[in-house]
């Protein structure tokens, strides 16, 4: 359907149904009523307000075209119903003439009271005048005074209510569609309410008043400490006021508290308004005590005291007599068994603590050493005769850089001389001690032996040896040569009858008794000899079956013999003295022949011997 502007535009003009763009139209020949079918094939039927029907104009041909128009029925002035105090401008569709109830001949008209209005229009040639009637009313803004200016402290909420104006929209100066508005800073608030189609305004004026700000303190006092308890107070109006909660209304407040407590006060400024309750704590703290050990020590031993405090705020003095000192822990060096008496003062207490420690002096037993002992080499001593079951720990000091922490040590002194010995020890109750002998171990000075000879190694054909006797330090000789001959002169010589190893002993002792032993191998050897056969025959008759040299005086360390056939063939190379030629060569009795054989050695004095010569197998 086209507007009516549309409408007077293509007044003359015939839709078919398949114009650009067009969704729907209703012919007007269709019939009356309110009901327009849609002509095209969307289907899009309608309702037609305000319009009681609709008059037919017939065609009228021009240049063969069809034009069929729709004659208007309505001056499109709806009834109307507003708010305001202004008049009201009705303004009527377009027309050749109107014809106005109020005798106006204008397309638009002004009413300032609610009533019934009608226009008579006089459309387009061919169309019939139309009449319209429409109501108009006109509402009066309601007055709302709902909210009102106030005064109020910031711990009061304040809140700016017109849900009674049963609005149908709510705008706040905040930008708030909600029906009230909570407000905490000072200013003017205004709402605009719609309202049987009226905007109405309501505001007030709304002072925010400061509060008083209070700090408090927590405090900490010692058992029967007064404590003088003062708020700091800032902000709001001056002229405060206090409320303890007991009846005191002092801007400070003193208390003596037993036990740990909490505090609470009230201010109030001269506007009437209260700071939130503010608290504070009290910490009282315990009963000043204190505590010191008594201790056993040794005499002349340092010992420390320590007093234990507690209770009270920590910062502690100390007294103790009978030293009269400050100092904790306390160094004490008594001699006898002395009482000691501490007091701890915390400047804040009101009562001292006090305690006593008794420090009980006792000593270590002396111990009795071993008694003086002396003799020759080595002299010893077993010390046993100890109570080491009351120690707890000892050290022995033996006087020749030598120690000892072994129970019942047993020590020998070798050097001569006198020696001190020391015993260092602890007692189960810690106290230490040392006792000391001095020249508890005396050694004798001894005499050294020595001697030499004219040699010490022979042969039998030279068997009288000379001795001579080096020692230092004695009085007295032994000798003994090895072949159960003896001889006491200084510088004996002996004549050795037989071939063997002696040993030569001497024997010196000096005037304390003490004696001293050399003993020295001497030697006498066979003369040396070699012989070798010049023939053996290998037929094992038990009878010169081995070729082998033999002889007296040897070095038989040194002993090599080789056996070669006559072409310098090796046959047999050997060390040992005591292995000959069997005959065997290759594993089978050599032929009858003769062959070269070489031997090398030293004899027992040292000098090197070699002999080679042939020797024939016989069969």
């Amino acid at each position: 359907m086209r507007t009516p502007t549309e409408i007077a535009t293509y007044y003359n003009q015939c839709l078919v149904g398949n114009e650009l763009g067009l969704v729907t139209y209703f012919r007007c020949n269709q019939s009356s009523g309110s009901i327009a079918t849609d002509a095209t094939a969307n289907g899009y039927n309608g309702t037609l307000f305000n319009l009681a029907g609709w008059s037919i104009q017939q065609p009228v041909l021009t240049g063969g075209n069809c034009t069929i128009g729709c004659c208007q029925t309505t001056a499109t002035i709806h009834d109307t119903t507003i708010c305001t105090n202004s008049p009201v401008q009705l303004t009527a569709s377009t027309s050749s003439s109107y014809s106005w109830s109020t005798g106006s001949t204008n397309q638009t008209i002004s009413v300032n009271a609610s009533g019934t209005y009608w226009v008579l229009l006089n459309p387009q040639t061919g169309c019939s005048p139309v009449t319209d009637t429409f109501h108009v009313h006109i509402n009066t803004p309601p007055i709302i005074n709902l909210i009102h200016d106030t005064t109020l402290c910031s711990t009061v909420v304040c809140t700016l209510n017109e849900s009674a104006a049963n609005a149908l929209t709510y705008v706040w100066s905040t930008g708030s569609s909600n029906s009230s508005i909570n407000i905490s800073i000072t200013g003017v608030y205004w709402v605009e309410m719609n309202i049987n189609q009226c905007v109405v305004r309501d505001s007030a004026t709304v002072v925010i008043l400061s509060t008083p700000v209070v700090a408090t303190t927590n405090y900490s006092v010692c058992a029967g400490q007064s404590v003088s308890i003062v708020p700091i107070v800032g902000g709001g109006t001056g002229g405060y006021t206090y409320n303890w909660g007991n009846g005191n209304t002092n801007p400070f407040y003193t208390t003596t508290p037993l036990a740990d407590s909490i505090y609470s006060v009230i201010v109030t400024d001269a506007n009437g308004c209260s700071a939130p309750i503010a608290t504070g704590n009290i910490t009282v703290f315990p009963p000043l005590s204190v505590t010191v050990n008594g201790i056993t020590t040794c005499s002349f031993d340092t010992v420390k005291l320590f007093a234990n405090a507690s209770g009270g705020n920590g910062n502690y003095s100390y007294t103790w007599l009978p030293s009269n000192s400050h100092q904790n822990p306390l160094a004490v060096t008594p001699q006898t068994t002395t009482i000691y008496t501490v007091t701890v003062f915390d400047a804040c207490s009101v009562i001292n603590a006090t305690d006593t420690a008794q420090v009980i002096v006792t000593s270590a037993p002396t111990i009795g050493l071993p008694p003086i002992v002396s003799g020759c080499r080595p002299v010893c001593i077993n010390l046993n005769n100890i109570p080491y079951n009351s120690l707890s720990n000892w050290q022995w000091n033996f006087g020749d850089n030598s120690h000892s922490v072994s129970a019942e040590p047993f020590h020998c002194y070798t050097n001569s001389g006198s020696y001190n010995i020391s015993f260092t020890y602890t007692t189960t109750l810690g106290c230490v001690k040392t006792v000391t002998s001095n020249s508890i171990v005396t050694v004798f000075p001894f005499p050294h032996a020595d001697f030499s000879a004219s040699t010490f190694e022979t042969d039998i054909f030279n068997t009288n040896i000379h001795f001579y006797n080096q020692s230092t330090g004695y009085i007295t000789s032994q000798w003994n040569f090895g072949d159960f001959s003896n001889a006491t002169i200084q510088n004996p010589s002996h004549l050795y009858q037989s071939i063997n190893n002696y040993y030569v002993t001497l024997i010196v002792e000096n005037n304390s008794g003490c004696a001293d032993t050399i003993v020295h191998e001497l030697i006498i050897h066979d003369i040396f000899t070699f012989y070798a056969p010049n023939t053996f025959s290998p037929n094992y008759d038990q009878t010169n079956d081995v070729f082998l040299p033999t002889g007296t005086g040897w070095d038989n360390s040194t002993f090599k013999f080789w056996v070669f056939d006559r072409w310098g063939n090796l046959i047999l190379a050997t060390t040992d003295p005591y292995k000959g030629w069997d005959g065997m060569q290759k594993g089978q009795i050599a032929q009858e022949d003769s062959y070269v054989w070489k031997v090398e050695l030293k004899d027992v004095l040292e000098k090197s011997h070699i002999y080679s010569g042939i020797i024939s197998l016989i069969k």
